[in-house]
């Protein structure tokens, strides 16, 4: 090769080097050619994890990756080099109904994708058993009972083990609640409230004063033979269920609940709330500015055991200020609020409306404070619960059909319906079925992988 030959290919790659190093440069610090803007631009990049075991993901219904299933930690998969535009992002998984969200992706950043629910294009419906009219799930969500025409039954939801006992009672009834070790069941008729003991296979009932009867019940969170109540003339009782006694805690009382080993309470005049230690007596005060319109029917709702919030008779929603340490309004003409089981937000709804609040920062980029409209419906809402597999989505009730619809308020939001013309519905966390009586039969839905 002569002098010449080296010289020109010497050159020719020192031309090369200088156009391509720029072009090399931009891209390893993550810049791309827009060839819509004919410009370099910042990538970002789009991260999706389902918690779904094996799933595929897509982009533009174009670039596609598999998300296998992992045993001990949650796998995602990262879409990197993204031009900065809108993304169609699909996830579909077999026997599934598939999800999409049409998404910004913003320059240097990475948009991200979590708390998917995937709904079952044919979800595993299974018989509890029949002629069921009334049900409720323990608080540990291990048991669940049910009222079987005059039987009370309880079912361990794991084993599917039963245990049962006549109600020996023919009126109507309402299952109330567990007892505190779970082993019994409180139920009710429109004329007394009565405690199943499976033990000894007897029903013992809380003979109501005649001339003051109980506006609100409440079983010991720790004590299986112990009740409090309050009466329509504002005294609470501790009811000993056992001996059917009762003892007088404190008075001049509006309304009440129980958490932990305290009685949280509020006053007539001025209407502050106040608690009182079950074991020692101790009476401390919570809050020192006072509410107005606080009777026996409205509704407290706690966090961190708490009173956080309270619907008053007025049907106003207020929320506790820990600035101004007092209730302030936050809405009107509210039904029903909620806290989910990880305390980080409350929906509240009325006729047509759901909303929710955040207590804390949570996904997707809402503050401490936040209020988010869920939707407004042509249909009212008869009910609403939190889905708790992973509190971003909600149940609701419209007309007993029960969709599910999710928090994240990015392009539409994703709803599905998970069951039609059911007389009640609730869902348990513990084996991720989801329960309902329909033609007064039990049944239970499988949402969830197992």
């Amino acid at each position: 090769m002569n002098l010449k030959t080296r010289r020109v290919l010497f050159f020719a790659s020192l031309a090369i080097f200088l156009i391509a190093s720029p072009a090399v440069i931009m891209y390893s610090l993550g810049y791309k050619f827009d060839t819509e803007t004919f410009t370099m631009q910042k990538t970002g990049g789009i991260f999706v994890n389902a918690d779904y075991g094996e799933y595929t993901i897509s982009i533009n219904d174009s670039i596609k990756k598999d998300v296998q299933k992992a045993i001990f930690i949650k796998r995602g998969i990262l879409f990197t080099n993204l031009i900065p535009k809108v993304y169609k992002v699909s996830i579909e998984k077999n026997n599934y109904l598939s999800w999409s969200k049409t998404l910004p992706v913003e320059s240097g950043l990475v948009t991200e994708v979590k708390n998917v629910f995937l709904m079952p294009k044919d979800p595993e419906i299974l018989e509890v058993d029949k002629d069921v009219s009334d049900f409720t799930i323990s608080g540990s969500q291990e048991k669940i009972a049910y009222l079987k025409k005059s039987e009370i039954i309880i079912m361990d939801v794991k084993s599917g083990e039963k245990i049962s006992m006549p109600s020996k009672s023919k009126k109507t009834l309402n299952l109330t609640g567990f007892s505190s070790d779970e082993k019994d069941i409180f139920f009710e008729d429109d004329s007394n409230i009565y405690k199943t003991s499976f033990a000894d296979n007897t029903v013992k009932s809380m003979a109501e004063p005649k001339n003051d009867p109980y506006a609100k019940i409440a079983q010991s969170l720790k004590d299986k033979d112990t009740a409090y109540a309050l009466s329509k003339k504002g005294v609470i009782y501790e009811l000993n269920i056992a001996t059917k006694t009762r003892k007088e805690i404190t008075k001049d009382i509006k309304n009440f609940y129980l958490t932990g080993n305290d009685i949280v309470y509020i006053t007539t005049e001025p209407q502050n709330f106040y608690k009182i230690n079950i074991d020692s007596g101790k009476t401390t005060q919570i809050t020192f500015n006072p509410l107005s319109n606080i009777d026996q029917n409205s509704k407290i709702i706690k966090r961190f055991d708490d009173p956080v919030a309270v619907i008053d008779k007025n049907s106003d929603l207020l929320i506790f200020s820990y600035g101004s340490e007092k209730f302030n309004k936050l809405a009107d003409n509210i039904i029903d609020a909620q806290v989910s089981s990880d305390l980080s937000k409350m929906f509240y709804r009325k006729d047509k409306e759901i909303y929710v609040y955040y207590f804390t920062e949570s996904y997707p980029a809402k503050k401490a404070g936040d209020t988010d409209l869920i939707g407004i419906f042509g249909k009212k809402i008869k009910d609403a619960s939190w889905f708790s597999f992973n509190n971003h989505h909600l149940f609701l009730n419209f007309d007993n059909d029960i969709k599910i619809i999710e928090l994240d308020g990015r392009d539409k939001r994703n709803s599905y319906t998970i069951a039609e013309n059911i007389e009640k519905f609730e869902y348990n966390n513990k084996d991720k079925f989801a329960y309902i009586i329909k033609n007064n039969d039990l049944k239970k839905i499988r949402l969830m992988e197992e």
